[in-house]
């Protein structure tokens, strides 16, 4: 798939533990390239490794922007949600409003907050 900005509709969304009590959460999502998803890593350490952060509360803060950005209160509503993704070097770097300029990008988003 090429760079861009594409429309996309997302499928399902996870949220789990992974080996050694990791949580992750992604969304999948359906778009004019195919099926991608969003997320998949530790939420739990991830962030704090790569901007050298301890005890700020990234897997709240990376829900409420996904909730925020398809416009849901319930996870089971995000389902059929229609969103916006930035797409570069073949992955989901980003998802935006569909209708808003409101964007999560969370590299961009953690090095703000």
């Amino acid at each position: 798939m090429k760079d861009g900005i594409y429309n996309a509709r997302i499928e399902s969304a996870r949220l789990w533990f992974e080996d050694h009590g990791c949580l992750c959460f992604d969304i999948h999502t359906v778009h004019e390239g195919g099926h991608q998803a969003f997320g998949g890593y530790s939420l739990m350490n991830q962030f704090q490794k790569e901007f050298k952060r301890d005890g700020g509360d990234y897997a709240g803060w990376y829900i409420k922007r996904v909730f925020d950005i398809a416009e849901v209160d319930d996870f089971d509503d995000l389902r059929g949600k229609t969103i916006r993704i930035k797409i570069e070097d073949g992955m989901i770097r980003a998802i935006g409003n569909i209708i808003k300029d409101d964007w999560f990008e969370p590299r961009i988003d953690f090095k703000k907050n």
